[in-house]
């Protein structure tokens, strides 16, 4: 007889009810801002589940030093290049979201 052993992750979210002002604003309570360590004027990154259309993920952007190294070792390029492959990337992006059924 097999053993079968399973683990079980539990996961403990922090939900907080807020809201959406006349203006389109939302203030996020002051636990969840200081958690993030979030700042008056601070960008921050909201994106639309595409599949359920119901949920918004809201992320705190990153600085220029926060993203150093990403890439990792990158290889020397000139300006007019980097300006093409941009330009081609921008270029595939609005054509897919062109198509896309749910614009």
């Amino acid at each position: 007889m097999t053993r079968v052993l399973l683990s079980v992750i539990v996961v403990i979210a922090m939900l907080y009810t807020t809201t959406l002002s006349t203006k389109g604003q939302i203030v996020i309570p002051k636990k969840l801002r200081q958690g993030l360590n979030l700042s008056p004027g601070q960008k921050l990154v909201i994106k639309l589940d595409n599949q359920s259309r119901q949920q918004i993920t809201i992320q705190p952007t990153q600085t220029i030093e926060e993203l150093a190294g990403s890439l990792g070792q990158v290889k020397h390029t000139n300006f007019k290049t980097i300006r093409k492959h941009t330009y081609k990337s921008v270029g595939k992006f609005y054509e897919k979201k062109l198509k896309s059924p749910h614009r």
